[in-house]
């Protein structure tokens, strides 16, 4: 082999043919990496097709100990909590590692790991995990399954899964929409009681995706741990499973209410606060305003709790609808009373105007028998009710409008010790 021709030539030595150079150097150069692939395929088939090796058995299910399983859950998002079906969607990275003495492999190359193909992964025994408390979920398989699979020379077992699902979740509503609910991750083995399959969490047990949102909700990661799951003695399976939990704090973000909810009720009740401000008389005005606001504050309550499952117990959302209903209700019976005390004087004043002027003259008494002095009765007698009757609805429509009056001043001390009692109650 030759790399260089000396050519006779005024300029001295020029570079000959290199071609050769090229395709060896090449041939070299592929040579680790043929024998790194026939690696790979050479363990696999040591390890999965000996004839010794069944993915239908776990690794130390013909042991005295369990197989001890690592878990990690990467969450990448929450997309919805449903406080009427008592739930909520996730996404999340499922991280599984264990340990199986029948995957030894070596070998004198620099293989780290092994990349099992998903088409060969049904091939490798997996623990058996499920989520307890979930209600639906699904798997990833656009483009491929989203799954993958590594095995280490010591035996040891990576796999992750990416999942959607949808969880329920238990909440408690008392202090609605100030509320924080703890939602948890019920993780335990199927078929495998707790003498073949031990779940552990892994030393970080939950990461959260940064920057994630929700709409109405803070999600913070709260802790880890495990969880009781034992079946009671008149259950047709018995045994003691393995299950681990990890559990979520959702702090609900209230802005949202403020400004659909709370501020429109407290302009409807202020608005309901303007008919003090009416003439008595203006009978049609009050009537309508007192209407107007009872009825708007009754859509809006129900509006309010159609997104609410039907419970029990009385909500933060219902003590305030219902005080504020309560409060332009209680306005409309104001004016009920003002009216009422203007209309029934006014009536008694007319009927008794009305009988003095009909008869012209009351009653004689027989005891006078002087026309004169019987005529001076008729007009004392007359003027008499007339001035007793002016003053009577003259004392009434001032006790009406002093309703009004005390009502200005009442009505709003009242509300807003209410928002004082209300917000420290439900907030603190």
């Amino acid at each position: 082999m030759w790399l260089f021709k000396k050519v006779t030539s005024g300029r001295g030595f020029m570079a000959g043919p290199i071609m050769p150079v090229l395709v060896n150097l090449t041939l070299f150069s592929s040579i680790p990496r043929m024998s790194l692939g026939q690696a790979r395929q050479e363990i696999l088939k040591d390890i999965l097709n000996n004839g010794t090796y069944d993915p239908k058995i776990a690794p130390n299910f013909n042991d005295n100990f369990p197989t001890r399983v690592m878990v990690q859950l990467f969450v990448l998002s929450i997309d919805s909590v449903d406080e009427s079906a008592m739930e909520y969607s996730m996404s999340i990275y499922l991280r599984q590692n264990w340990t199986d003495g029948r995957l030894l492999w070596s070998d004198h190359t620099n293989l780290t790991r092994i990349e099992v193909d998903t088409k060969l992964m049904d091939r490798v025994w997996t623990p058996d995990l499920y989520f307890v408390n979930e209600k639906q979920a699904i798997m990833h398989d656009v483009t491929v399954a989203n799954k993958l699979l590594h095995l280490y020379p010591n035996g040891t077992v990576q796999s992750s899964i990416r999942i959607s699902m949808t969880l329920s979740c238990d909440m408690y509503l008392h202090k609605y929409p100030h509320d924080q609910q703890t939602c948890s991750v019920n993780i335990s083995s199927y078929s495998y009681t707790a003498d073949n399959v031990v779940f552990k969490w892994h030393s970080t047990p939950v990461i959260m995706r940064e920057g994630m949102t929700l709409p109405r909700f803070v999600v913070q990661y709260n802790s880890a741990g495990s969880c009781e799951f034992k079946n009671s003695a008149t259950s047709m399976i018995v045994g003691n499973f393995s299950c681990i939990t990890a559990e979520f704090e959702l702090t609900r973000l209230f802005g949202y209410y403020i400004a659909q909810v709370y501020l429109p009720s407290v302009l409807i009740v202020m608005l309901s606060w303007v008919s003090f401000w009416i003439d008595i008389d203006a009978i049609p005005a009050r009537v309508s305003l007192g209407l107007l606001t009872v009825l708007t504050m009754t859509t809006q309550s129900t509006g309010a709790r159609n997104s609410l499952p039907r419970v029990s117990y009385v909500k933060a959302i219902d003590v305030w609808m219902a005080m504020c209903l309560g409060f332009v209700f209680a306005a409309l019976l104001e004016f009920a009373y003002v009216n009422v005390q203007n209309r029934v004087e006014r009536r008694r004043r007319m009927s008794v105007m009305e009988g003095n002027e009909g008869n012209g003259k009351v009653k004689e008494d027989p005891t006078f028998k002087n026309k004169e002095l019987r005529g001076c009765e008729n007009k004392i007698s007359f003027s008499s009710n007339r001035r007793i009757v002016y003053l009577q609805d003259r004392l009434k429509r001032q006790r009406a409008r002093m309703a009004d009056k005390i009502s200005r001043v009442m009505f709003p001390i009242m509300f807003f010790v209410f928002n004082i009692v209300y917000w420290l109650v439900y907030c603190l």
